[in-house]
Order: C-alpha cells, then structure tokens, then sequence
C-alpha cells in the first residue's frame, strides 16, 4: 500500500473551495472524504459482485446452450413493431 500523502496537500485551491462550498453545518474535509471513499469503496464491491455474476451467467447459459443472438433479438423486437397501429407506436402525425 501506498504511503498516504501529507493531508490535504493534494487538493488544489480550487478543488479545496468547491470542496467546502458542499460541506455541511458540521461537516469537515476529513469527514467528508472519509465518507466518500467508503462510498466508492462499497461502489466497487457491488459493481465487482455484479460483473462476476453477470460473467458466471453469461458462462453457464452458453454451456447450457441457452443463448439468443443479438441479431435474433433484434429481428423479434422488429417484429413485434411491424404490427403495431400507428397509435402505439408514437404520436399521430396530422
């Protein structure tokens, strides 16, 4: 792991203002950075869980051979259209 950095010493001027134009009545730049990145570290894990899900479906279902191509998918959703009075569809022209 990383050294941490001296506080604050990496936040620019500016950053440093916009920063505390957000704060709250009893907020501090620490607390609101702490908050933060346990916010995005949660972010990460949940975003890291829902890939690997995604990844062992998408895994099983083509070792199932329970797949449907895009082009498939398409065409259905295309057909389901050709159908559809002029009214579903969107707003009546005239």
């Amino acid at each position: 792991m990383k050294p941490a950095p001296p506080p604050l010493a990496w936040i620019t001027p500016r950053l440093r203002q916009e920063l505390a134009a957000v704060l709250g009545p009893e907020e501090t730049i620490p607390s609101f950075l702490e908050e933060a990145v346990r916010a995005h570290i949660a972010w990460r894990r949940t975003q890291r869980e829902f890939l690997k899900q995604g990844l062992l479906e998408a895994e099983r279902a083509r070792g199932d051979n329970d797949t449907v191509s895009a082009a498939e998918v398409l065409a259905r959703m295309d057909a389901r259209l050709e159908p559809a009075p002029e009214k579903k569809r969107g707003r009546k022209r005239g």
